[in-house]
């Protein structure tokens, strides 16, 4: 269990599909549901191409928090979803669930750019996209690679 309090400044954030050209939306902070928590939370939809391809974003897990544990099918069932959809013949925004990143302490001149933030929820998405990524990175690569020779 997460046992350290959200901060007042605990974003939410509502991933979109990577392509998508939808800008940044960010409502009027509304208040927690606990009722001994009142601070409030900001919640900002983002392309996910926002998120990945940003410096503005460095994302940390604390040893409190489950180690990654999704199996190959699993990940292989978010990807055919991401396909399925983006054959749609009308393509809206497609929706990952709810992450929630809380906002950590970062010192950007020791450290550089961007805010560092724990990830509260949605660790085995973005980690999975991060490796989906990753392997269509290198796949191209390897084509590149093949033309070129």
């Amino acid at each position: 269990a997460f046992t350290t309090p959200l901060s007042p400044k605990t974003q939410k954030i509502s991933l979109l599909q990577a392509n998508s050209n939808v800008p940044f939306f960010a409502s009027d902070a509304s208040m927690m549901s606990s009722a001994k928590d009142n601070n409030p939370t900001i919640t900002t939809r983002l392309p996910l191409g926002t998120l990945f391809d940003s410096r503005d974003y460095i994302f940390c897990t604390r040893t409190n928090v489950r180690s990654y544990e999704w199996t190959r099918q699993e990940a292989e069932n978010l990807w055919q979803d991401l396909l399925d959809f983006s054959s749609e013949v009308e393509t809206g925004e497609y929706e990952l669930s709810q992450i929630i990143l809380v906002p950590m302490e970062w010192d950007r001149t020791a450290y550089g750019l961007g805010a560092r933030f724990d990830i509260y929820d949605g660790q085995q998405r973005l980690v999975t996209l991060c490796l989906l990524l990753a392997s269509l990175r290198d796949s191209l690569d390897d084509q590149e690679d093949a033309v070129a020779k």
